[in-house]
């Protein structure tokens, strides 16, 4: 047995804005896998286009595609056929490996499976139905949509502030609200993902600067941790969210305008363990963050962050490492050993699984911490 770790961050590559392309003011990012490579789309609100890149550690421009008026691109959200860029103003893009095209649904500002969202239109459109908003559901102004496997979706709302939990014929059965407990502020992005047999939503809101998970048991939203942005974070003003899982490991990465972003593990008990923050410099782009995108590629990954500041697109490569977690021939410091003899007895008695008949044997005061250290990244 054994555990994934995050060891590494290292910075890919970086294209920024210049006369022959079309990078100010990015609005979306997202990979694209197809049979030529892997390929990073960007859009842009600023320059009302959508670039593609060609990714093979390196960014390379292929195409850019500028569109006739003003659209408002915003999100880039993954469809069965590809990506679709959504549009404020007016209708969306479809891209696949080779092409470019406008042509989609009009004025979205949210998009999850057959589920969407319109700009200025209170409720959403689930399977063509719509979800008109009502006093006891947070659907006034829909901003940010995710859709689990069985057809159930969560909504956002930052006029209302709370979420819905919806089944697949789209009644709501559950609501999280600020006198549940859910404190926030303006609902930004939702992701959903499945660890083990439990469904779980992140749920970012940039008003307040938090994350929180809930569990999504059923009709039921089970609010499992809540975490605010702090001094040793960098998710304030969270605008995006971006999930990955690799091995038995999920990360999930929080960004916003914080002059960089934070990423965590989710555990199956739907907590957010802070793992690393990858921080603004001079070589990268990451100030006023307004695209989050992550991808595995074996035992490593890819995160891709454009920025409305910046003028760029930056991709980050994540090392992982994947670890034993019941090592044969622990090392055993002889000085702690003797250190250890002067200890207070413990009543406690070392793991099994930590013995070693080939090492002596730690004190148990040892022992009882090999493991737990073990984990920490």
């Amino acid at each position: 047995m054994g555990i994934f770790m995050l060891t590494g961050i290292t910075l890919a590559s970086c294209a920024v804005d210049a006369q022959d392309r079309y990078l100010a003011a990015l609005s979306g990012a997202a990979f694209l896998e197809t049979q030529g490579g892997l390929q990073v789309i960007v859009t842009s609100a600023g320059e009302n286009a959508v670039t593609r890149f060609a990714f093979d550690g390196e960014l390379t421009q292929v195409e850019a595609v500028r569109l006739s008026a003003h659209a408002g691109l915003h999100d880039l959200v993954a469809t069965t056929d590809g990506l679709v860029a959504l549009a404020r103003w007016d209708a969306a893009v479809s891209i696949d490996a080779q092409t470019i095209t406008q042509g989609g649904a009009h004025n979205l500002v949210a998009l999850s499976g057959d589920t969407l969202a319109l700009r200025a239109t209170a409720g959403l459109t689930l399977d063509g139905r719509t979800i008109t908003d009502t006093a006891a559901a947070p659907l006034g102004d829909v901003t940010a949509l995710a859709t689990l496997a069985d057809g159930r979706t969560i909504a956002g709302s930052a006029f209302d502030t709370g979420i819905a939990l919806l089944d697949a014929a789209g009644t709501v059965t559950d609501v999280a609200l600020a006198e549940d407990g859910f404190w926030h502020n303006r609902v930004s992005a939702i992701e959903t993902l499945r660890i083990g047999d439990s469904d779980f939503a992140v749920v970012a809101a940039s008003g307040s600067s938090s994350l929180s998970v809930f569990e999504i048991a059923g009709d039921e939203l089970i609010l499992t941790d809540h975490e605010w942005d702090n001094m040793m974070t960098r998710f304030s003003g969270v605008a995006e969210l971006a999930t990955l899982q690799i091995g038995d490991m999920t990360v999930v990465a929080a960004g916003g305008a914080d002059q960089g972003l934070s990423l965590f593990e989710l555990t199956p008990a739907g907590d957010l363990v802070h793992l690393r923050d990858i921080v603004d410099t001079f070589d990268t782009t990451l100030d006023g963050i307004t695209g989050l995108d992550m991808i595995a590629q074996g035992d490593t990954a890819y995160l891709a962050a454009t920025s409305e500041r910046d003028n760029g697109l930056s991709v980050f490569e994540l090392e992982f490492e994947f670890a034993e977690t019941q090592p044969a021939n622990v090392p055993v410091d002889p000085v702690l050993i003797e250190m250890a003899m002067s200890a207070p007895a413990q009543t406690s008695k070392p793991s099994d699984m930590m013995r070693d008949d080939t090492a002596p044997t730690p004190p148990a005061w040892i022992a009882d911490h090999m493991e737990p250290d073990m984990f920490v990244l």
